[in-house]
């Protein structure tokens, strides 16, 4: 890696050379050539590497905070600790260098739709934000699968239960609690689905409906949509980059922002 011996076509990083000499995922050859840099500077873990006193899993993770000063007191810890309970010491490590603004900077999120049309989410959380939010998946299954009525002999829910394995159903089941109770005094754009439909204005023409920034739908889904929702047509040519609002209203009208919001986002 430090001569660049991997240089080559189509490669761009060691580890990319990794992943295709040795036939591995490409997360695991970066990790493994951070390993290798990292113990260049550490000489101790290095040698009880060579020796077999300590393994590549505790070495992976030793590296993450280990330094040329505090190496001799980890390895102490590593020599005898199982690699469990120092992977817990080393992330616990970890949070403790960590400062707040680095913190949140971590914590983010994307989503995309991918080629078969589902939406894919991925977010990262600060432990503390995450805890809540498993709390809130498993009170959402909770009230999702309850059929009961709350009475004197319904049963207190299990509050160590874990959240559930799949969270999908939860997540729904959140956001139709949101867009049915958080209402706004003015409008409420998080409720609203934009579904684009053909060049005639129909609902039902299925030429070219598509969802807003999303995939295409299929005539059974698009009936699917309007079936289970109240429609409201919109002809986008009625949102140029200028709407008339009449000076004599002291405020815009409901119907004005509704417009705003579906043409601004905002």
């Amino acid at each position: 890696d430090a001569r660049r011996g991997w240089a080559g076509w189509q490669l761009h990083s060691a580890a990319h050379w990794l992943s295709w000499k040795a036939g591995v995922s490409l997360h695991t050859a970066r990790e493994q050539v951070r390993v290798a840099n990292a113990v260049t500077v550490l000489p101790r873990i290095a040698y009880a590497f060579a020796e077999g006193r300590v393994s590549y899993s505790k070495v992976r993770a030793l590296t993450r905070v280990a330094t040329p000063h505090t190496e001799e007191s980890l390895l102490r810890i590593a020599v005898q600790a199982p690699a469990a309970h120092l992977d817990r010491l080393v992330r616990g490590l970890v949070r403790q260098t960590r400062t707040p603004d680095t913190d949140t900077d971590r914590a983010g999120g994307r989503w995309f739709y991918d080629d078969d049309g589902y939406l894919v989410v991925s977010a990262r959380f600060r432990p503390e934000d995450g805890a809540r939010f498993l709390a809130a998946l498993t009170r959402a299954e909770y009230e999702r699968t309850r059929t009961d009525e709350t009475g004197p002999d319904t049963p207190e829910p299990d509050r160590t239960a874990p959240a559930p394995p799949n969270p999908v159903p939860a997540m729904l089941a959140m956001a139709e609690t949101i867009c049915a109770g958080a209402g706004s005094p003015v409008v409420s754009p998080a409720a609203d689905v934009l579904v684009h439909v053909g060049p005639d204005g129909s609902p039902l023409d299925t030429s070219d409906a598509h969802l807003d920034d999303g995939p295409g739908l299929d005539s059974q889904t698009l009936e699917a949509v309007l079936c289970t929702a109240s429609v409201r047509l919109i002809r986008h040519g009625r949102l140029g980059p200028t709407i008339a609002w009449d000076t004599s209203q002291r405020r815009p009208s409901r119907t004005l922002l509704r417009q705003l919001v579906i043409r601004d986002r905002c």
